[in-house]
Formats: C-alpha cells, sequence, structure tokens
C-alpha cells in the first residue's frame, strides 16, 4: 500500500464574522452594580441578530460535517487524509458547498446596513456605530488546502548521515501510527453504526427512525472510499452489513417483532464478528 501515490493531505479552513464585541462602558456598570472584579467577567454584545447570520452559519457547519465524514484523521496541525478515490466527489461537494457560503456572504453584505439599523433598535444605548466595520465579507472565507502526504525521503539538512537516519526512522515511525489511526476510525465509525442497530433494535419500546438503516447504508457506501489501507475484514463485515442490514425494511422493524428480532441478532452476529477482528484497543470508546 503506498499511502503516497493513494492519498493526500487536505485541509478545510471556514472563517466568519463573530458579530460580537465587548463593551466596556457596560462591563464597567456591571462590576459597580455587583460589586465584582472585572478579572471575573466581561459584557460582551451581539452587533447583528443571530438570525440574520444563521444561513452561511448552517452552510459552514455542513461543510465542515461533510469534510469530517469523509476524510480521515492524520495529523494535529489541523490536516486530514483523503484517499485519491474519494477525490472527484469530494472536490465536486465541496465546491457546492463553496458556492453556497460566497451567495450568502453576498446576500449578507447586501443586506448588511439594514443589519445595523435593526441592530440599533434593539442595542438601544448600547448601540455604537464605531463597532461596525465597513466591510463585513473580508471576515468570511472559505479555502481547502491540498498537499502531498509526506515522506521520510522528503526530509533534506546537513547533518550526519546517521542523525538523518534516526529522523527518517522516526519520521516512518510516525507515519506509521497515523496510517493505524486512519484505519481504527473506520472501525469506529462501522462499530458505532452497527451497535447503535443492536441497542435500538434490543429495546421493543424504543423509538428509532428511518435514518437508522438510511445512516448505515451512506457508511457502507463512504467505507469503501476511504479504506486506504484496504483492509480485507473490513471490507468482509462491509459486504455483509450490507447485503444482511442495508435492504432492511424500517416499517417492518417497528411493526412487525419477529422481524425485528431477527435483524438485531444478525446486527448482533456482526458486532461479534467485528470484536474477534479489531486489534485496536480503543476502537469501542
Amino acid at each position: 500500500m503506498n499511502i503516497v501515490k493513494n492519498a493526500m493531505l487536505i485541509r478545510l479552513n471556514i472563517s466568519q464574522w463573530s458579530a460580537r464585541k465587548q463593551d466596556k462602558t457596560a462591563s464597567l456598570s456591571v462590576y459597580e452594580k455587583y460589586n465584582v472584579e472585572s478579572t471575573m467577567g466581561k459584557f460582551t454584545k451581539g452587533l447583528v441578530s443571530k438570525e440574520h447570520l444563521k444561513e452561511v452559519k448552517k452552510i459552514a457547519n455542513a461543510a465542515r460535517n461533510y469534510y469530517y465524514e469523509n476524510t480521515l484523521p492524520w495529523s494535529k496541525d489541523g490536516n486530514r487524509l483523503l484517499p485519491s478515490k474519494n477525490y472527484m466527489e469530494f472536490s465536486k461537494e465541496m465546491s457546492k458547498y463553496k458556492r453556497k457560503f460566497e451567495e450568502g456572504i453576498e446576500n449578507l453584505k447586501f443586506n448588511y446596513q439594514n443589519f445595523i439599523k435593526d441592530a440599533e433598535c434593539k442595542l438601544g444605548t448600547l448601540f455604537n456605530p464605531s463597532d461596525y466595520p465597513d466591510e463585513i465579507t473580508k471576515y468570511y472565507e472559505f479555502t481547502v488546502d491540498i498537499n502531498p502526504v509526506p515522506t521520510s525521503n522528503d526530509f533534506r539538512i546537513n547533518l550526519k548521515d546517521e542523525e538523518i537516519e534516526k529522523i527518517q526512522q522516526f519520521i516512518e515511525k510516525r507515519t506509521k501510527a497515523q496510517i493505524e489511526a486512519v484505519n481504527n476510525d473506520l472501525w469506529q465509525r462501522f462499530y458505532k453504526a452497527i451497535n447503535n442497530i443492536v441497542t435500538k433494535l434490543s429495546d421493543p419500546n424504543a423509538i428509532f427512525r428511518d435514518s437508522l438503516i438510511g445512516n448505515l447504508n451512506n457508511l457502507i457506501d463512504l467505507l469503501p472510499k476511504l479504506n486506504i489501507t484496504e483492509d480485507t475484514d473490513l471490507i468482509t463485515l462491509t459486504n455483509t452489513a450490507k447485503n444482511k442490514l442495508g435492504n432492511l425494511n424500517v416499517t417492518n422493524l417497528r411493526t412487525k417483532p419477529e422481524e425485528r428480532i431477527e435483524a438485531n441478532n444478525i446486527a448482533k452476529e456482526i458486532l461479534l464478528d467485528m470484536e474477534n477482528k479489531i486489534t485496536f484497543a480503543n476502537v469501542k470508546s
């Protein structure tokens, strides 16, 4: 498995206007009224109603959710791993989110002065026109950075050969651990999806939505694209779940106890097989 050829590092960067500001005058009033030391708090006011900004925020949250669902953990610097076989679909969907985000920003820009007038009515004496920037679009950003997966051979520095070898070995060891974490993340997602089905179907009084099986099917479709290590056990169990659970009728699960019990037993068997094959200690955490 050549992860350098089969994957890339990707980082989603989204920034938004906070539309909040500390009001020193109001804070002083609170300190004096309640005899509070200034180090114990501050008064922060909203500059515009949250309602005006919620649509762009909703798009940003949806984009982040898609980003995390369709990539794998890699490093603490914000980079995540995107398998090459998932690149085209990922790129297409992220372009849609970016377009919606930019359309939302244009709408904010068009209505900005109206938002300020609305805030003037709601903030009363706390309204201060100097709190508002002339242009808010500069506070918004939506970018996707793509970089190759680094290798130990990328390391170049003027050191003795033995020191360079030590550093390269460290990089290789770290990369191996990161790949194991990637695989572990997939098993965690799969385990939680099946365990959720077992939890719901084991309780005859449990209420569940159509998404109980729908979410599993979405994950089953996604796992092959993210299985960068081509884990054969994961492939086998994914196919088993698809064949035995993917076509379940949720309405029948609600109304026909015998089908519910049968489906629950199948899910339990898959869960047991999963536990027998999983070698990562924290997969059920």
